[in-house]
C-alpha cells in the first residue's frame, strides 16, 4: 500500500508535518490532485504536475533528506504503479520528474 501526498503537505495547518517523518519513504508517492489542492504558494490556484517539485521540496525538508534522496526513491516506487513513471534527475535544487499518464507526456 502507498500513501499519496499532495499539496496538502505544503499547508500550513494541513497536518502531515506532524508525522511525515515516520513513514518510510518506500510507501510514498508524490501526487499533484490536479486540479484540487495546489501546494504553496498556489494554494487556491488549480494545480498541475509542474508544481510537483513544490511537494518534493516540502518533503525532503520534514523529513531531513536531500531533494536527490527524495528523488532517487521515487525512482524506486513510481515504476510500481501502473508503469507510468519515466525518470526523473536532479540538477543543484532544481528536480525533474517525467511520467506518462494516458498517452500524454509529463514533465513536472
Amino acid at each position: 500500500m502507498k500513501l499519496g501526498i499532495g499539496g496538502v503537505l505544503t499547508f500550513k495547518n494541513g497536518g502531515l508535518d506532524r508525522f511525515i517523518d515516520q513513514i518510510d519513504l518506500s510507501h510514498l508517492v508524490l501526487e499533484t490532485d490536479a486540479p484540487y489542492l495546489a501546494p504553496v504558494p498556489y494554494r487556491g490556484k488549480r494545480n498541475t504536475s509542474a508544481y510537483l517539485p513544490l511537494v518534493a521540496e516540502k518533503l525532503a525538508l520534514l523529513t531531513g533528506k536531500s531533494l536527490e534522496d527524495i528523488a532517487a526513491q521515487k525512482i524506486t516506487v513510481l515504476p510500481k504503479i501502473q508503469g507510468l513513471y519515466l525518470g526523473s534527475k536532479t540538477q543543484g535544487s532544481d528536480l525533474t520528474l517525467k511520467y506518462c499518464f494516458l498517452n500524454v507526456l509529463y514533465i513536472a
